[in-house]
């Protein structure tokens, strides 16, 4: 089931939090059996979510309260859509973003993936010759990891010991 999630967060997936509707999945995150997080971000606050600044996309990270184990939720310079196809970044783009604490809470944290983009009915279009898909950064995937890594959407969502919901993060990636 876990071939349904990014790569970079299906070891991630709270064991009986994966749900599934069309191309939609949410989820909870779990770290070795916790799911309490402090967030860190980079980006510029706006209007409750953290967005990209002028020199660089966003990156939110969840650490592990416990652990400190570092989960990146999304990193625009490498995630989706938009960082596969559309948007080239800089070896300094992508390091130089010091993270920054988003509060001292801890946080449960249920993400947001939309896949609305066809990728089997639109195969030719991102296949080369050996039926690979090349990216904009030059590296090259095979189709079954750009159908898992290709959404186009994501929102992060922090849930509070009060139960309280905040969106954190809402980017559209196409």
């Amino acid at each position: 089931m876990n071939n349904l999630i990014p790569e970079h967060l299906a070891a991630y997936v709270h064991s009986d939090g994966l749900q599934i509707e069309g191309g939609h999945r949410c989820f909870s995150l779990s770290c070795q059996g916790r799911d309490t997080f402090h967030i860190r971000y980079y980006g510029e606050p706006f209007d409750g979510l953290i967005t990209d600044t002028d020199k660089a996309p966003v990156k939110i990270v969840a650490v592990e309260a416990v652990s400190g184990d570092e989960i990146v939720l999304f990193d625009g310079a490498e995630h989706g859509y938009n960082a596969m196809f559309c948007n080239k970044y800089s070896p300094n783009q992508k390091q130089n973003r010091t993270l920054t604490d988003l509060d001292e809470y801890t946080y449960r944290v249920l993400i947001h993936l939309y896949y609305n983009i066809d990728y089997e009915d639109e195969y030719e279009d991102f296949v080369n010759s050996e039926g690979q898909v090349p990216l904009i950064d030059g590296r090259v995937i095979s189709f079954d990891s750009l159908k898992r890594n290709g959404f186009d959407a994501i929102s992060v969502d922090l849930i509070d010991e009060k139960h309280s919901v905040r969106e954190l993060l809402n980017e559209e990636l196409s």
